[in-house]
């Protein structure tokens, strides 16, 4: 058995030493002084003691030592949020577990990992905090890959893989890395067609490939908005049905999961390795052997739903796959810079913001930065806009902000930005930074087949009720002859069962306000002038947006947005009745669904310590890892999220199964 030691120092006695010293220590050899010896981490959904301070959203020490900085580590070396790592001593274990592999998350990535594992002929165990019965995972199941069997023999075209990649890059600064990048690319091909021979029968039979090959209009411009280039081919599948079979076959061929078990600590020792660092002296280059500190992970111990500690070792690895931190209010705060400025610039409470519906807690995250890890050094993304907004008013999201392909005028009716750059996200960053609470209106006209044409691929790419007609819902026809219909009076989706409206963009039931007149929201009507009348509009913002839409029509004859650079082919007139509209409200800046940057990881998935040497025998995939997304999650293909996550978790698998890293 591993002797788990813990030398521990108190904290006063620790910044005592960095004042004495007159520098900050990193935050690794404070650990050590502070608390490690082999210690580790707290697993999902365990040992959460980090909570958000009350009233002001404030983030502790950090904000009391760093003077508000509360994404800089603090003069102690650590983050506040981090916390000490937990130890746990040998006499507390009550049994031993070994194996080649330990995954510490049962989710989409680590189910793929597991399989990969076990079918290369090792053992698993994964450890996964909720339990068999009640486990949720992350996606709306839109999945991305590259020229699978399944999308090329759907008729799909076959992509150049340079070109995505040249693509994805584009979109992200060059901040990603490329070359996880094109793992994803190479292998997520054959991942879909692996996870296809293996999925239900009743999951084959609602397998959805988007081809578009209905949108003439779209194809005709190669795919690409204002410079950005996108493509189809991204299957939807019911994965919460797919991943018990995966699980079963797994489990056939020696892998274990254990269900309601918590990851607590990272077992692990401290040695050196030499490195061959290159000097200068006296202007000449020369090299000299180092010794360089090393950290090696054995394993981890977790907690099952007794309470009873058991060590898991690895004798080929820990792969970190735990999710992302976007259900942990206090690292949501600290890390999630820009949307935390955000909340303050519109003053609203931040002391309990977290991602909507699919926040983890962070917990895998921490495990690799007590090991010795840090945080993947990129501008911090999440999947954004969220798939709803929340609104005690507005009671529809027939068309949500994702693949918006309509004229957007604000409260005053006027226009005010290119509504087509980047999917959604030049428009929703638009409004976000304006006031909150106040209308966006949309018109249209017959000609809505056209800009339901042109809506893009990447993202989400709903028309009115579903990723596709006839899936998920009422047609657009059937909504837009009740809109006409109800006239001056409106329509209010919310309170319509007729149409099913269910689905990406069904109108969830905490949302559907009871009362007010702004719970109708949708409008129909055979003349401009009538339509806007319909929608609330006063006679000075009406003139305004008679005035913007003439504009707007102009420039669609023309075939130039002098305003805003839209893309010519993206510009359709609003000139023949009959004519629709609706209105939005975003009340308060949205929070995403998930957090997309983890530790900082390597071209294999290893995870880095501060020198940038992998930590021997710790591996990160899926929200847990770093390097795949940067910014903001504005992509060349709808569902990249999961089929990233399905990807290299397999590939992780894979690659420590046959010994490349």
């Amino acid at each position: 058995m591993i002797k788990m030691t813990q030398k521990k120092r108190t904290t006063e006695e620790g910044t005592k030493r960095v004042a004495e010293e007159g520098t900050a220590m990193d935050r690794r050899s404070f650990l050590k002084t502070l608390a490690v010896g082999t210690a580790g981490a707290a697993g999902v959904g365990m040992l959460s003691a980090c909570s958000p301070n009350a009233g002001d959203g404030t983030n502790g020490t950090n904000d009391e030592i760093a003077g508000g900085g509360a994404t800089t580590a603090d003069q102690r070396g650590y983050y506040s949020w981090l916390g000490e790592p937990p130890a746990i001593d040998d006499s507390q274990i009550a049994s031993t577990v070994e194996v080649d592999v330990v995954v510490m998350g049962g989710g989409n990535a680590g189910v793929m990992c597991a399989c990969a594992a076990v079918e290369e002929g090792l053992t698993v165990a994964v450890i996964e905090a909720q339990g068999k019965d009640d486990i949720y995972y992350y996606g709306l199941h839109d999945i991305a890959n590259i020229n699978s069997q399944v999308v090329l023999s759907h008729g799909v075209e076959e992509i150049k893989k340079s070109e995505f990649l040249a693509e994805f890059q584009k979109r992200t600064l060059g901040k990603t890395n490329p070359r996880i990048v094109k793992k994803f690319i190479d292998n997520s091909g054959p991942m879909v067609d692996w996870l296809y021979e293996r999925m239900p029968q009743e999951v084959k039979d609602t397998l959805k490939v988007y081809d578009w090959a209905d949108r003439a209009d779209y194809w005709a411009v190669g795919g690409v908005i204002n410079g950005f280039r996108c493509w189809p081919g991204y299957i939807n599948i019911n994965f919460q049905l797919t991943a018990p079979a995966l699980i079963e076959e797994a489990e056939g061929k020696g892998a274990a999961w254990y269900w309601n078990h918590t990851g607590i600590v990272l077992v692990t020792e401290e040695g050196t390795f030499t490195d061959n660092q290159e000097f200068t002296e006296d202007g000449i280059e020369v090299f000299k052997d180092v010794e360089m500190p090393q950290t090696r992970v054995l394993g981890l111990v977790a907690q099952d739903p007794d309470g009873n500690y058991i060590k898991f070792l690895a004798k080929k690895g820990v792969a970190l796959t735990g999710g992302d931190y976007g259900g942990n209010p206090e690292m949501y705060y600290a890390i999630q810079d820009e949307q935390r400025w955000l909340f303050e610039a519109h003053g609203k409470d931040t002391s309990n913001m977290t991602c909507s519906g699919f926040g983890r807690d962070g917990s895998g995250i921490k495990m690799g930065m007590w090991a010795g890890g840090s945080l993947d050094p990129n501008t911090r993304a999440m999947v954004w806009p969220q798939v709803m907004f929340s609104s005690d008013r507005f009671a529809t999201n027939l068309l949500s902000w994702a693949g918006q392909p309509f004229m957007i005028m604000d409260h005053e009716g006027k226009r005010f930005c290119n509504e087509v750059t980047l999917g959604a996200y030049a428009l929703l960053s638009q409004v976000e930074r304006r006031k909150p609470g106040l209308r966006y209106y949309t018109v249209f006209d017959s000609k809505y087949a056209k800009n339901f044409s042109l809506n893009p691929p990447e993202h989400f790419a709903f028309s009115f009720t579903g990723p596709s007609s006839g899936q998920g819902g009422a047609s657009e026809e059937d909504i837009l002859a009740k809109w006409l219909a109800a006239g001056a009076a409106g329509y209010n989706a919310s309170q319509d069962t007729s149409n099913n409206l269910e689905g990406p963009s069904g109108i969830p039931e905490e949302a559907t306000p009871t009362s007010g007149v702004e719970a109708t929201c949708s409008w129909g009507a055979n003349s401009l002038d009538e339509l806007l009348d319909y929608m609330g509009m006063d006679a000075t913002t009406k003139a305004t947006a008679l005035a913007e839409i003439d504009t707007w029509n102009r420039y669609c004859e023309q075939g130039e947005d002098e305003d805003f650079g839209r893309d010519p082919n993206f510009l359709v007139s609003i000139t023949d009745p009959p004519f629709y509209g609706f209105f939005r409200i975003d009340e308060t800046p949205e929070l995403g669904t998930v957090c997309l940057n983890g530790l900082n990881t390597d071209d294999y998935q290893r995870v880095l310590d501060k020198n940038y040497n992998p930590i021997v025998g710790l591996y990160a995939s899926g929200n847990n890892s770093g390097g795949r997304f940067a910014i903001q999650y504005t992509t060349p293909m709808s569902g990249l999220t999961l089929g990233m996550a399905l990807t290299l978790g397999r590939v992780l698998g894979q690659q420590i199964a046959q010994g490349e890293i």
